[in-house]
């Protein structure tokens, strides 16, 4: 349910900005924070990143590095 605000957060949002998205409910949301981009040792464009997801009573937060891969999707990597 999130991918395609991750997708958009990555494309859009400039390092040390928050993009923030909220479901219409206002139940759900997600906080994607791009900290720093790089090219990995393959060339491709990568960005550290912070994500929360909300969903109700449940909440995760997360670090970790995405890339965008040649069809333009960013995907996480770990």
């Amino acid at each position: 349910v999130y991918k395609r605000q991750i997708q958009s957060g990555l494309s859009n949002a400039p390092d040390g900005a928050t993009y923030v998205w909220h479901h219409l409910s206002g139940r759900v949301s997600a906080i994607v924070k791009p900290k720093t981009t790089f090219r990995d040792a393959k060339g491709r464009v990568c960005r550290h990143l912070q994500l929360l997801l909300n969903s109700g009573h449940y909440s995760r937060s997360t670090e970790g590095v995405a890339c965008r891969l040649t069809n333009r999707v960013w995907s996480l990597e770990g």
